[in-house]
Formats: C-alpha cells, sequence, structure tokens
C-alpha cells in the first residue's frame, strides 16, 4: 500500500513538473520571464548594452531547462531511476533559476538594478512613478521545484525507484 501511495505522489510531481514547464512557454505570463517574451524583446533589440551572447544564452538555457523538464516528468511517471535523479538536476537548476529571478525583481524594486527600457519622464513635479513588480508567480514556482526536490529525495520515494522495485511491474499503474 505505500508503494501505490509514492507512485501517487512521483505522478503528481511529474505532472506538476510538466505544468511549470509548460507554464513557461504561454506567451501572456509575463511575471515568470518566459521564453517566447525574452525571444521577442531580443528580436526586438531591447538588450541592455548590446550584450546579445549573454542574452541568447540565457535564452537557450531556459529552453533547456523547459525541455529537460518535461523529459524528466516523463522519466517520473513511467518510474523510471533515471527520470528521478534528473528530475532532481533539473529542478534543483530550475530553483536556484527562481531564486535568482527574485533577487534580481527585489535589486530592480529597490533601485539597484536600472530597467533596459528608458522610463517616462513626468510631465509634472507632482506626478507620481510607481514600480510594481508581481513575485507571487515566481516564488510559487521556486516553492514547487524545492518540494519536488524534498520529496523526491524521501526514503519511500527512493524505494519506489530502487531496481528490485522496477524489476516487478506493478499492473495496477500501468
Amino acid at each position: 500500500m505505500q508503494k501505490n501511495k509514492s507512485i501517487i505522489i512521483v505522478r503528481v510531481i511529474a505532472i506538476f513538473t510538466t505544468l511549470t514547464a509548460l507554464n513557461s512557454l504561454i506567451p501572456i505570463n509575463i511575471t515568470i520571464g518566459v521564453p517566447w517574451l525574452l525571444f521577442t524583446t531580443f528580436l526586438q533589440g531591447h538588450v541592455s548594452g548590446g550584450n546579445y551572447r549573454w542574452f541568447f544564452l540565457f535564452f537557450l538555457f531556459i529552453y533547456l531547462i523547459i525541455i529537460l523538464k518535461i523529459i524528466s516528468a516523463y522519466g517520473l511517471f513511467r518510474i523510471r531511476i533515471w527520470g528521478r535523479k534528473l528530475a532532481i538536476v533539473v529542478l534543483a537548476t530550475d530553483f536556484i533559476n527562481q531564486v535568482y529571478k527574485v533577487i534580481n525583481g527585489w535589486l530592480y524594486f529597490f533601485g539597484y538594478l536600472k530597467s533596459s527600457i528608458p522610463e517616462l519622464e513626468p510631465y509634472s513635479p507632482t506626478t507620481v512613478i510607481a514600480k510594481f513588480i508581481s513575485m507571487w508567480p515566481i516564488y510559487l514556482l521556486a516553492s514547487i521545484s524545492l518540494i519536488s526536490i524534498i520529496i523526491l529525495l524521501l526514503k519511500p520515494i527512493k524505494k519506489v525507484f530502487s531496481k528490485k522495485s522496477i524489476s516487478k511491474p506493478d499492473n495496477n499503474f500501468a
């Protein structure tokens, strides 16, 4: 019974991993820093300082993470040892990426970093320009990655991925 619960938990993690990867591809989601927004920004030339190489490498890194998330989710869903190992590495990398976005967002919010898009000049001395950054999607994605890593490192979940357990397939979850 414990094995069946662990398999269900692993498959739920696989579904969440797939959903977070697919969420990154939606062009509407601007607050997370989606690759589509990055690509359109790259094409329009809004990269600060003209440092296109680093921006393009970051763009490729984000897409690589998305592809590896989907592959690891497949391995998790099929209860493969490589799926668990790849998921831990990819989710840890994604967690570090989300923490970087949080730090970058807070530094921008407090004015330590400047935006690459020039700000508008105020029309009068009484005009107020406010900066609002919605950080909750990034917090949510970082939390999902961290919780998934912790769950994948638990002993009951490790037992599901052991070679003895995989050699005896369970037809209830095929």
